[in-house]
């Protein structure tokens, strides 16, 4: 019985050694980004605006993994972005670019990570006044970044991504000269897809 209860238990440790998926390593990867969310000048509008619209990403990433759990650091660069026209004074209030870190937390479960995602991230907008181009206001936000998603691993190397992602945007203003100061609040969500390749 003893020689039985042996045999199961390699049995079993061997199966889910041969279950676990290598995640570890360095990974690149590119994506879009679709976004949803509202823009407000809250100093002189008349209420938020929409702002949607998608945006390339970027990123680099470190796996490191302990048994099943998987901890990573990624950098990551978004170019374009949202953008909404409030028909008063953000005419538009358009992202232009967009970096930040976040760091990961995923379990293994074979080819499929299911993750979370906790970051920090800057925001490039711009904001023309009354859109005739003469008069644009530039400036940065500093945001935090919750996320949920899963990695798929289509082979040793090849990877694809989903990530729900809620950005808590700080507020701000834009100075569009002369003292012409316009708080600035946001709030957006995003979708991220994307691919990237592990070496």
């Amino acid at each position: 019985m003893k020689q039985l209860l042996t045999s199961i238990v390699a049995a079993l440790a061997v199966t889910t050694s041969a279950q676990a998926a290598d995640w570890s390593g360095a990974y690149v990867g590119a994506g879009l980004s679709l976004n949803n969310g509202t823009a407000y000048d809250s100093s002189y509008g008349n209420g938020p605006v929409d702002t949607d619209g998608a945006e390339a990403l970027l990123f680099t990433g470190y796996n490191w993994q302990f048994n099943r759990l998987i901890y990573s650091g990624e950098f990551w660069l978004g170019l374009g972005g949202p953008s909404g026209d409030d028909g008063d004074f953000l005419r538009p209030v358009t992202q232009e670019s967009s970096y930040g870190v976040k760091a990961r937390l995923g379990y293994d479960m074979d080819r499929f990570m299911p993750f979370v995602s906790l970051g920090y991230a800057y925001l490039s907008y711009s904001a023309d006044h009354d859109g005739g181009g003469s008069n644009i206001a530039n400036d940065s936000f500093g945001a935090t970044t919750l996320g949920v998603g899963a990695d798929y691993a289509l082979s040793r190397n090849t990877i694809l991504r989903i990530e729900a992602e809620h950005l808590n945007i700080e507020g701000t203003a834009f100075d569009f000269g002369g003292g012409d100061l316009h708080g600035a609040e946001f709030s957006r969500n995003r979708l991220n897809l994307s691919v990237a390749w592990k070496f």
